[in-house]
């Protein structure tokens, strides 16, 4: 499976409460693309941690490389969600060895895409919000966030012992999502997911359609005046967004 047909738009802002505190995005998003094989990661650290930032970035990159180096691992395996949360822990354990951090200050959500062969995996601990358009056209959450019952503002982040049993893991045929795919941080999760119904605002479609007539770069630069002109304004949190399509037409 080649993947040069496939579109990728990213764009991250500072929330306005973080710019008000001289605080630094917590967001953190990471994009591989290669011929056989795109990576699609987003990080929210936690603000109550204190590595939070260094963590978000730190998974990110270190999950990339280890799925499409040992890709039979974890797209061939029943094990998918063990062998994730085991290396995902390990990782972060010897980050903070090295480093002489905190493990408990390593806190982050985690949301990724990826794409091998003519298949999908997804990973999600935490809140944000995946969507997707399947081959139906119809606009469908593909992977929704997880708060917790009581307290809407807590969730689960990638360093605590909960995210060995909530580490959401879903293998699919790659077809199922190639009409698009959105992930976002919780600073927009609100504003395009409606916790009531389990449904995604029609923008969320809109956004994704932008790669069928414009280029990356400008789709990424019309995301991130979205996010200041518009989620800005409906959020205080960070923001952060990715968009991806398979476009049938190479020439657009």
């Amino acid at each position: 499976m080649i993947y040069s047909n496939y579109k990728v738009a990213s764009a991250t802002r500072q929330g306005v409460a973080h710019l008000s505190k001289g605080i630094a995005c917590q967001d953190k998003v990471n994009i591989v693309q290669k011929e056989d094989f795109i990576f699609l990661g987003l990080a929210d650290g936690a603000g109550s941690a204190l590595y939070c930032e260094e963590a978000a970035e730190f998974i990110l990159v270190r999950l990339s490389i280890e799925l499409d180096v040992n890709r039979d691992k974890y797209f061939n395996s029943e094990d998918t969600a063990k062998n994730i949360t085991m290396y995902v822990e390990y990782a972060l354990y010897t980050y903070s060895i090295v480093h002489e951090l905190k493990f408990e200050e390593l806190a982050s959500t985690l949301l990724c895409v990826v794409l091998i062969k003519d298949i999908y995996l997804i990973i999600h601990v935490g809140d944000g919000v995946i969507a997707s358009i399947n081959q139906d056209n119809e606009l469908v959450v593909a992977s929704e966030p997880e708060n917790d019952e009581e307290f809407c503002n807590y969730t689960v982040f990638v360093n605590t012992v909960l995210a060995k049993d909530r580490v959401r893991v879903k293998v699919g045929d790659i077809q199922e999502i190639k009409n698009g795919v959105l992930l976002c941080s919780d600073g927009i999760e609100g504003s395009i997911f409606n916790y009531q119904t389990n449904e995604m605002a029609e923008v969320t479609r809109t956004m994704i359609n932008w790669l069928d007539a414009y280029d990356e770069e400008y789709v990424s630069q019309a995301l991130a005046l979205n996010l200041k002109s518009n989620f800005s304004k409906l959020s205080s949190d960070d923001l952060s967004i990715i968009i991806m399509k398979g476009i049938k037409d190479e020439s657009i």
